[in-house]
């Protein structure tokens, strides 16, 4: 159980780094549109609940190796997509 803690605190703090990126960007560049920083901000509030949710109830029949594996690529993708869209917003 130690490290399904370990990988929700993980999930939770990339998380919580880049919505905290997406409040500096609204505050410290007045001059973009703000509803795409708030679509990203959305996008991932929805990434870290998702997640979280998948880490507490594992799929039945799937090795727990491989299902976590698979979670963790998948997190990185979709963690790595919101960051390639904060960095054309931000240009």
């Amino acid at each position: 159980m130690a490290k399904r803690r370990h990988l929700k605190r993980r999930v939770s703090h990339i998380c919580g780094g880049l919505f905290a990126e997406c409040v500096a960007i609204i505050l410290y560049h007045p001059d973009i549109a703000t509803q795409n920083v708030d679509n990203v901000a959305g996008e991932l509030l929805a990434i870290e609940r998702d997640m979280l949710s998948r880490i507490s109830h594992v799929e039945p029949g799937m090795p727990a190796k491989a299902y976590f594996a698979h979670i963790t690529e998948e997190f990185r993708a979709r963690v790595e997509q919101a960051c390639s869209v904060l960095i054309n917003i931000a240009g």
